[in-house]
């Protein structure tokens, strides 16, 4: 699967997946500020950090949690010059970056552990899991060295809800398109995006909307998905079974 955003991907996005051997393409709702709608959509989040190096095992896990509390507790007094707002919900959420005693780069790993965990055991083994998974091997029995504590505060917000933009009433007239030698200039149907249904159309169609242009070629089929996805199938390319 191809994913196509940006003002001119979804134009060029069918024949470049065409040419991967790829044959489903998904055009996510504006495409052309895709990136800056992800940037609305994330939480905000502030991140604090303290060195700490350390053998976790020998400093215990009682000094880990009272270094992480003590952190928090100090992040907190920067947050409120932040001016947040009084009705603002956060939480707060611990890594720690670790290394093999000797190495000269550290992994971070989740160190949000139960009550009930002993976190110093619980971050070397997750240290030990991440090293396999990162570099396919661990060794288990050499020292591990705690580096640095790190907690972040999420903020909880409400996701943005695009509004659609209103569709043009009038029936937009069809137009001449190249679709390259084996096809040539071909009298092309053109719709707003916010016509598409979820019926399956074939190609060629021209798709357009307020920050992007869809080009369906022939030999593919266009329609809608439930979450508003532009779903476009190359038709003439076989489907690949794992």
């Amino acid at each position: 699967t191809l994913m196509a955003f940006g003002g001119s991907g979804p134009l060029h996005a069918a024949e470049m997946a065409r040419s991967l051997g790829i044959r489903q393409i998904i055009v996510p709702a504006s495409p052309g500020v895709f990136s800056a709608l992800g940037l609305l959509e994330a939480l905000p989040e502030y991140g604090f950090s303290r060195t700490m190096i350390t053998d976790p095992m020998s400093e215990g896990a009682d000094k880990i949690i009272n270094a992480f509390n003590e952190l928090e507790s100090s992040s907190i007094e920067r947050l409120r010059t932040e001016d947040l707002g009084k009705d603002v919900i956060g939480s707060w959420s611990r890594t720690a970056d670790l290394r093999y005693r000797g190495q000269a780069y550290e992994l971070t790993v989740n160190a949000n552990a139960r009550p009930d965990d002993d976190l110093a055991n619980f971050i070397v083994e997750r240290f030990h899991i991440e090293h396999e998974r990162t570099y396919g091997r661990r060794a288990s029995d050499e020292p591990v060295d705690l580096v640095t504590i790190r907690s972040t505060y999420r903020i909880d917000s409400d996701r943005i809800v695009p509004k659609s933009v209103n569709e043009t009433e009038d029936k937009k007239p069809p137009r001449n398109a190249y679709f390259g030698k084996q096809h040539g200039w071909m009298l092309t149907p053109v719709i707003d995006r916010g016509k598409l249904t979820n019926s399956v159309t074939p190609g060629p169609l021209i798709i357009e909307e307020y920050d992007s242009t869809t080009l369906v070629p022939p030999d593919t089929s266009v329609h809608i998905d439930q979450t508003g996805n532009i779903i476009m199938i190359n038709t003439d390319l076989e489907v690949k079974l794992d």
